[in-house]
């Protein structure tokens, strides 16, 4: 799996991050384990007895996050993470992981910041002035919605 182009434009976050599970998900670390397992969602690894879908998503579910192998897959991510982000606007989110290559807290840090509470508030008050501005708009352009025309009556005269 190829990987993701460089992160440069705040706007392609979407791609970038399925760009990056993508090449995580094919790509194996120390132990032959995809590097996934580094970037799941829970910390605490999974059941081994539990069933999983496939033998990939098993793997990925109970990896543990300890020892040389985690250490050295952890900032092998980091290392992936930095050179697709340094030139762009992500490298500002997860620069101060840059002496520990703790590259699961930086794919967490990235996450906080493009899908967070405060991403969400962002996109929620650029969609509200979007419809605010179209509401103008439309105001503006046509005034005769504002001015319902009434119908006309002919009063008729007895002659």
């Amino acid at each position: 799996m190829k990987a993701p182009a460089e992160f440069k434009n705040r706007s392609k976050w979407k791609p970038f991050k399925e760009g990056c599970i993508a090449f995580f998900n094919t790509n194996l670390g120390m132990d032959r384990f995809p590097f996934s397992y580094v970037i799941r969602p829970n910390q605490i690894p999974g059941d081994p007895n539990e069933i999983y879908p496939n033998e990939h998503s098993r793997l990925v579910a109970i990896t543990p996050h300890t020892g040389i192998e985690f250490e050295n897959d952890n900032g092998s991510v980091f290392d992936y993470l930095k050179s697709w982000t340094l030139n762009g606007p992500a490298w500002t989110w997860i620069r101060s992981f840059n002496t520990t290559r703790n590259g699961r807290v930086a794919w967490l840090a990235l996450l906080e910041h493009f899908e967070g509470d405060t991403q969400r508030d962002r996109v929620k008050d650029a969609a509200y002035a979007a419809i605010s501005q179209a509401h103008l708009f439309l105001v503006i352009r046509n005034d005769s919605l504002l001015r319902p025309t009434l119908p006309s009556i002919r009063m008729r005269t007895k002659t």
